[in-house]
């Protein structure tokens, strides 16, 4: 992976906080820019379904982890 600047974004929406920590817009630490997304199943299933990237949805459960209703937001704004 090529190395990655303080502000830099990087896949997913993420970005290198000062300390060089990886993190999500809400500023949440991520360990890996690859690391998968907190979601429930039945977000994952319907999010596999739909062609939406999990990584591009913002969660509103607990910790701003992913639930159906997150990704049945990210399916209306893209069919309007």
């Amino acid at each position: 992976m090529a190395e990655k600047r303080f502000g830099e974004t990087v896949p997913g929406g993420r970005y290198l906080n000062a300390r060089g920590q990886l993190v999500n817009a809400n500023g949440a630490r991520l360990d890996d820019a690859l690391e998968a997304p907190d979601a429930t199943q039945s977000a994952i299933d319907l999010a596999e379904e739909e062609g939406i990237e999990l990584a591009d949805v913002e969660g509103t459960l607990a910790g701003g982890r992913i639930g159906v209703d997150d990704v049945r937001a990210a399916i209306e704004a893209r069919d309007t």
